[in-house]
């Protein structure tokens, strides 16, 4: 692996490690505020897959969905994957970047 790579992982668990360390216990999000996409891909976040868990993260970060922030604080804190954290964390940067936009 050379140290282009090494680096960007250590940066990527890094996030990982500060978001967890910032992040509050949150509730699951309510979903009822949500449009029907959005709703159906907060519900895949809880998906007994992990490589569904991560699309549903990756597209609600795509699709600028601010109200998913508590359903992926909770992805980010108790997801058993630990590349589903990663994502999760990763889509909560992009959310929160958007926002400050």
């Amino acid at each position: 692996m050379n140290i282009q790579k090494m680096l960007g992982w250590v940066a990527i668990l890094s996030l990982v490690i500060v978001f967890g360390a910032f992040a509050k216990a949150s509730p699951k999000a309510d979903v009822s505020q949500l449009d029907a996409k959005d709703q159906k891909l907060v519900q895949q976040l809880d998906n007994e897959k992990a490589d569904k868990r991560i699309q549903a993260a990756q597209k609600l970060a795509e699709r600028n969905c601010l109200k998913a922030e508590d359903a992926l604080l909770t992805m980010l804190q108790e997801d058993s994957a630990y590349q589903a954290r990663i994502v999760a964390a990763m889509s909560l940067m992009k959310l929160n970047s958007e926002k400050s936009a």
